[in-house]
């Protein structure tokens, strides 16, 4: 008996139910700033994560040892802990074990993702020299490689085995005079990372958005690309989830079948998107995972569940287990059909925005947010743009930005960053009527 069963097997004898998870990871990392490589290091990982529930009390936690007196203490502190907690009435289990087999996922796997360290440099180092190409005078960011294993087991007889391959790159860009751009590249193949054409938009924006001046306030149509956009995405991908809505933290709370964007917005959660960051085959109860529309030409289609939220209200799973929180698995923005210089030949009075930082909700149950442009940001003219702008925050809800939607581009992109950590693919999207303010102090 392997490791990994021995702890479902011990587990089992105090819980009910019980998922064991195992992942096995090796990664690489290059930090670089000015230039210049100012950091490497690499790293692999062992872990066994345990969720367990004993009389309806629910428990996760992570093994600290690897050895079968770790497994012993721990079936003791749960059952000890058993004794004092509050049940939960409405956890109901883990979804029962499917029949066939999981799907197979596209290019989501490449043995070649960690490659040696003298490659990685090579690839940095075409990184700066493309953005030096544009006129940036320096640039700083990151480059990630990521080669793991993941093995379900569950006391319903899933034994399922996953294995998924990374790579994420960012890059920011600074040119003379106050101008800066922000670029990032992820997926699972290696020949999908193209760090070169990152770096050289992200020095094109950075030069083109030198000497910026006032941005102007007021009402006004604004662009975001798919950078600036994910953030924003993300969180109505957590407002999808039935975990979100039941706690007070989701703006599409009891909106299943209604409008809530305009007939541009159509969003749907793909767990099998090809070269998908976040890709899977399955969820984590072992139920197979699948395509679903979350908003479809603007009304809310679907509720994210795992197994026990979906039997809660008498409905079945998505195959979207999170065992807490069903989550989303990769955040798809349907294209439209207008290139990034026709969506900005339709804007007489607006903004061009290309990164965003601080996004914060002022009140997540109603969709109130506000975040300020970063980097390159454009004030836009009669169909073309003007000038580099600066000093502004986006004060918005969630429900009328997605109301106020007239176009998707066909710039589509794969984007994971640091206020969007899951995996979001976006066009650019051309938004009218937005709250432009200035930030205070």
């Amino acid at each position: 008996m392997d490791f990994q069963h021995l702890v479902l097997k011990k587990i089992s004898q105090a819980a009910q139910d019980a998922a064991v998870s195992k992942v096995e990871s090796r990664s690489s990392q290059l930090k670089f700033a000015n230039n210049k490589i100012v950091k490497t290091g690499s790293e692999s990982v062992f872990s066994i994560s345990v969720f367990c529930s004993i009389d309806k009390r629910v428990f996760s936690t992570t093994l600290r040892e690897n050895n079968e007196k770790c497994v012993g203490d721990l079936v003791k502190k749960l059952s000890a802990a058993s004794k004092v907690m509050p049940a939960r009435a409405d956890f109901f289990g883990f979804a029962p074990k499917q029949g066939g087999a999981y799907p197979r996922l596209k290019n989501c796997f490449d043995k070649n993702i960690l490659p040696p360290e003298n490659k990685q440099l090579d690839l940095v180092e075409s990184a700066v020299n493309a953005a030096i190409g544009e006129k940036a005078v320096r640039s700083a960011g990151i480059l990630e490689f990521h080669n793991s294993s993941h093995r379900l087991l569950t006391t319903n007889g899933v034994d399922a085995v996953e294995d998924s391959t990374n790579a994420y790159f960012s890059i920011r860009a600074m040119a003379q005079n106050d101008g800066s751009g922000h670029q990032v590249a992820a997926g699972r193949m290696l020949k999908s990372l193209d760090v070169e054409k990152a770096s050289r938009k992200a020095g094109e924006l950075a030069f083109e958005s030198r000497n910026p001046t006032r941005a102007p306030s007021g009402k006004m149509s604004v662009i975001l690309n798919p950078l600036p956009l994910s953030p924003l995405l993300d969180a109505a991908g957590s407002s999808s989830s039935s975990f979100y809505m039941e706690a007070g933290l989701s703006f599409f709370a009891g909106k299943v079948g209604k409008k809530v964007g305009s007939p541009a917005i159509t969003i749907y959660d793909d767990p099998q998107f090809p070269n998908g960051f976040n890709s899977t085959s399955f969820d984590a109860e072992g139920t197979r995972a699948y395509k679903k529309p979350i908003v479809e030409k603007g009304v809310f289609k679907t509720v994210l569940h795992n197994y026990s939220t979906a039997k809660k209200h008498g409905l079945s799973t998505t195959g979207n287990a999170g065992l807490i929180a069903p989550n989303y698995f990769n955040l798809v923005l349907e294209k439209g059909g207008n290139s990034l210089e026709k969506l900005v030949s339709q804007v007489d009075n607006g903004l061009l925005v290309t990164n965003l930082w601080y996004t914060r909700f002022n009140n997540y149950s109603s969709g109130e947010f506000s975040t300020m442009p970063r980097d390159a940001l454009f004030l836009i003219k009669n169909g073309a743009i003007e000038k580099p702008v600066r000093g502004i925050r986006i004060s918005e809800n969630m429900l009328n930005l997605m109301q106020n939607a007239r176009a998707a581009g066909s710039d589509s992109q794969q984007v994971y960053s640091w206020e969007a950590p899951v995996s979001i693919i976006t066009p650019s999207v051309l938004f009218d009527n937005v709250n432009i303010t200035k930030p205070t102090g």
